[in-house]
């Protein structure tokens, strides 16, 4: 997979040191990190959620889920989990299911 175009400008405008690591397509952040040979715990992975304030990023390590009762109980605000449709929108450079964790 490629980085999206837009994250890749912003990187580079600010000369932030990256490397992108080149992969197949995946279906999950597990096989994700096969793919690119890192560890699952060295990926960090967002989930973009949403309430009638708006839409939000969470990121979280590769290798743990999102507990959706405990954002909401810690924020004090009803969020849930986008649709993938919902995220083109959001997100329109990006691959359907690759959501970069940068706000």
């Amino acid at each position: 997979m490629a980085i999206a175009p837009s994250i890749e400008r912003y990187l580079n405008a600010r000369n932030v040191p990256f490397e992108a690591m080149p992969h197949h397509l995946t279906g999950s952040t597990h096989e994700t990190a096969e793919a690119a040979h890192v560890p699952q715990d060295h990926i960090a992975k967002a989930v973009m959620v949403r309430d009638d304030r708006g839409d939000a990023m969470v990121v979280v390590r590769g290798d743990q889920w999102l507990h959706l009762e405990a954002l909401n109980g810690d924020s004090g605000r009803a969020f849930r989990v986008d649709q993938e449709s919902d995220l083109k929108t959001l997100l329109p450079d990006c691959k359907v299911g690759a959501v970069p964790p940068l706000g």
